[in-house]
């Protein structure tokens, strides 16, 4: 970039070549990517700023998911006042990006000297002692390192002094940051997050809310107790790797926010190999601090650190954020890099329990052959079990596998299982939720997917499960109002799209049920699932031609294996084929087809379900 200028809209005044933002003459502070995302959008204010250049400017030659970008904007928006309905200066152009609406002034510069904060200077002698925002120095000094002492000086925490050990039964782990200068090690400091709050979500007497509501709250840069209230945590836990390579160094800090107080600080080391006993010596250093009472099973988990190769561990993690986007691309990404994973380490349970996952998503949005896709799950499952019995995301996969073949009292003996082993995980209770609510059991459901919110609020997956139960229990003013709420969370979000297309045919607004409708299915990638339902919502909506031209692709999909008789039964009804449509319905049976089951407690065909072919069926 040539110039760099000073941008003023509204109050607000922008230094870009000193990074710094004014409100009313105030800073206001900004994390280095939410800075980074502002100045993307100001510098090319009125034009179209497209994500992928988003992407390329903030996040380097990372790979990140669409909603992350999401979640920095609405951070980014909340820093700032605006609302994503009504916008005063980030405006939302769906599926391409965003624009910078407000009128802005520019006064251009020069452009400036390299900034200090890139490299961290030397020590000022006698500074090991000082403290600037609360963390304690000394212990990280120690290590020789300028990259601690400037991790140690951006704390937010008010004490100047570490306390004693103290007791906590809730914390929020906040992101870890990357300090090594090295963007490609934002992975490593993403994967040491995922990782401890696996570990930490496991322990029985601890609430750790999940990942994504931490980094959705500390990107908005709030004061140490008004985050923790919002998270409603008694104290956080922030990181930051201070280098990596053969050997990763890691810092850890506790601060109580009961007192606004430093608890803690602790440096690790461990060889880039052995980075699961890294975690478990920083997980094992936290519980002791918050004097958890340990069960016996809480301990013997926490030492299980079986090394993984490192290179195994980023493809496991890459095919998690693949898999999450729950779409055709996604779901096949994700198998590939879960794939090199366990080609890489046939030994790591994770990548086994990570590739039953898709596989089993491949089947149940119908991007592989069902047959095929539910054969592969199971042996992914079933290996990941062999290598961990006590891995809940082992039991969750094998359980979606016997719940698409029908045994549902299998499935809910794994699904209860995984939530004794990790009671703190989002996951486990939302796929728990998400089967009772597909059973009828709604007061159940309601309870654990609620419960799923409450560990991980920002949750798109936790959020959109709630709309789902209440769009199952046929509650559908408090499903489209839940829906309405996840999609303004992550309008990249396919499910949330198409649940909430689903609420608005059940309560009869077919006009808004095609509009959501039609965004899941772009979103998606197709998925047949919801073409089914676009094509009902418009036969329903009188739209009959554009109805038959999407069944018309159903039944090509069909035909490869790649849609189910089920899927035309839907569409078919919609348009008054009464009689086809029951023969597709009878074809999905002798097909297995997973969902067939819930016909009675969906709200999918509600004209069909006390038919008596329907009920012999069922």
């Amino acid at each position: 970039m040539e110039d760099r200028g000073t941008y003023t809209f509204g109050d607000y005044r922008l230094d870009a070549a000193q990074q710094v933002l004014l409100r009313s003459g105030q800073p206001v502070r900004l994390t280095p990517k939410a800075m980074g995302m502002l100045l993307a959008l100001v510098e090319r204010h009125g034009e179209l700023v497209e994500k992928q250049q988003l992407f390329a400017r903030v996040w380097p030659g990372v790979v990140v998911e669409d909603c992350n970008l999401a979640q920095h904007v609405a951070s980014l928006r909340r820093m700032l006042g605006d609302l994503s309905e009504t916008p005063r200066f980030i405006e939302t152009v769906p599926r391409r990006g965003y624009r910078f609406i407000a009128p802005v002034a520019v006064e251009w510069a020069r452009p400036p000297a390299p900034r200090a904060e890139v490299e961290p200077g030397p020590v000022p002698p006698g500074a090991a002692g000082e403290m600037r925002g609360g963390r304690p120095r000394t212990r990280l000094l120690g290590l020789g390192s300028v990259v601690a002492a400037a991790f140690l000086l951006s704390s937010s925490a008010g004490s100047t002094a570490p306390g004693p050990a103290t007791s906590m039964r809730s914390l929020a782990l906040l992101p870890f940051v990357n300090l090594t200068g090295d963007a490609r090690q934002d992975q490593v400091a993403e994967a040491m997050t995922r990782a401890l709050q696996r570990r930490l979500g496991r322990v029985h007497a601890l609430r750790v809310p999940a990942r994504t509501s931490a980094q959705a709250y500390r990107e908005a840069q709030r004061p140490v107790r008004a985050l923790a209230d919002e998270l409603a945590v008694e104290g956080l836990v922030e990181g930051a790797i201070l280098r990596a390579g053969d050997r990763i160094q890691v810092a850890v800090q506790i601060v109580d926010a009961r007192l606004d107080a430093h608890l803690w600080a602790e440096t690790f080391e461990e060889d880039a190999i052995a980075m699961p006993a890294l975690e478990a010596a920083i997980a094992r250093g936290i519980l002791d601090q918050l004097q958890v009472e340990l069960r016996p099973e809480d301990k013997l988990r926490l030492a299980r650190a079986r090394p993984a190769r490192p290179d195994a561990y980023r493809a496991y993690t890459l095919g998690r954020v693949f898999s999450s986007r729950r779409t055709v691309e996604g779901v096949l990404r994700g198998v590939d890099q879960f794939e090199q994973s366990i080609a890489r380490d046939p030994g790591y349970a994770l990548a086994h329990a990570g590739l039953a996952d898709a596989y089993a998503l491949a089947a149940e949005i119908q991007v592989l052959p069902l047959a095929s896709s539910l054969r592969l799950a199971r042996t992914a499952a079933q290996t990941a079990l062999r290598l961990d019995p006590d891995l809940a995301e082992a039991h969750q996969s094998l359980a979606a596998i016997l719940e698409a073949e029908w045994d549902w009292e299998g499935a809910l003996r794994h699904l209860e299982r995984a939530v004794e082993l990790a009671p703190g995980s989002e996951v486990a209770h939302r796929r728990l939720g998400e089967f009772l609510t597909r059973r009828g059991r709604h007061a159940e459901a309601l309870a654990h997917v609620q419960r799923a919110r409450e560990l991980d609020p920002a949750s798109p997956s936790a959020n959109a499960a709630v709309g789902a139960a209440y769009h199952y229990a046929g509650r559908q003013g408090e499903a489209i109002h839940h829906l309405r709420e996840t999609v303004q969370l992550d309008p990249h979000c396919a499910t949330a799209h198409a649940l909430l297309g689903s609420a608005y045919d059940a309560a009869g607004r077919h006009a808004e049920a095609v509009g959501a409708l039609r965004t899941a299915v772009e979103l998606s990638g197709r998925v047949p699932g919801y073409l089914a339902a676009l094509a009902r919502a418009q036969a329903l909506a009188g739209a009959g031609r554009e109805a038959r031209a999407l069944l018309g692709e159903l039944e090509a999909s069909a035909r490869g294996g790649l849609a189910s008789s089920f899927h035309l039964a839907r569409v078919l009804s919609a348009l008054g084929d009464r009689d086809r449509a029951l023969r597709m319905l009878e074809a999905a049976f002798e097909e297995r087809f997973p969902a067939l089951p819930y016909l009675g407690a969906e709200p999918v065909l509600p004209e069909l379900r006390e038919h008596p072919r329907v009920v012999a069926l069922l």
